[in-house]
């Protein structure tokens, strides 16, 4: 089943992740090329007055834009003006966890090992770059097929985000929404977590619009 990207597990999101590398790439691109033609639409400081999301597998595919991404050089906002997501999962997680140093990690990376030979000293260079980058570039080199960017033209530690999921969640478990929150916040980013309760894959009437709807408002007035 595919959408944004292929998977080949409905009860196991994190299952042959590699299948998943094709799509995000591609998607990452197309949906890049929209981003900057919004943010021209909206001239200057663009970027920074947008904000990015999604639903389910919506939300998975926007967290790594999120934190693929780089603002061009010369643009003074540092960052989406917000994040919003609902009911998703992080692909890739046991890689990033492990990165992050909060799980054992899973070699499931498109490439054979996502940190490069030991004995070149790549592991130990981005060892020493603060979370949120090494977990950029990790997405952006070992799943987007992309350049290392440069640290500080990375935007996601610059964007709030607000992440909701229903308790009784059937497609999208609970916990693997959790796990987006711990890892965000173990990247030191700035995360409103909800649990909404009696809730499936879905948003709750009016509970979540009204939270999303507050999250607009708090993050359009900095």
């Amino acid at each position: 089943m595919n959408s944004w990207f292929d998977n080949s597990s409905f009860e196991n999101s994190y299952e042959r992740e590699e299948l998943q590398c094709q799509g995000l790439a591609e998607n990452y691109q197309m949906l890049k090329s929209i981003i900057r033609h919004e943010a021209d639409e909206l001239g200057e400081g663009g970027l920074g007055k947008l904000f990015l999301g999604g639903l389910s597998q919506g939300c998975a595919m926007a967290l790594h834009v999120l934190l693929a991404f780089e603002r061009d050089e010369g643009e003074k906002l540092l960052g989406f003006r917000g994040f919003i997501g609902m009911s998703g999962w992080l692909p890739f997680q046991n890689d990033i966890d492990g990165l992050l140093g909060i799980g054992e990690g899973d070699d499931g990376a498109c490439d054979e090992n996502p940190f490069g030979d030991e004995s070149s000293g790549e592991e130990d260079s981005m060892n020493e770059e603060n979370a949120v980058t090494k977990v950029s570039q990790f997405i952006r080199t070992e799943i987007m097929d992309l350049p290392v960017a440069k640290k500080e033209s990375l935007t996601a530690r610059h964007t709030p985000i607000f992440l909701g999921h229903g308790d009784q969640d059937d497609v999208v478990p609970l916990e693997y929404g959790k796990r987006v929150m711990e890892a965000l916040k173990a990247m030191e980013m700035n995360v409103e977590w909800k649990v909404y309760a009696k809730l499936g894959h879905w948003y709750k009437v009016p509970d979540t619009i009204d939270d999303i709807v507050q999250f607009l408002e708090n993050n359009m007035l900095l």
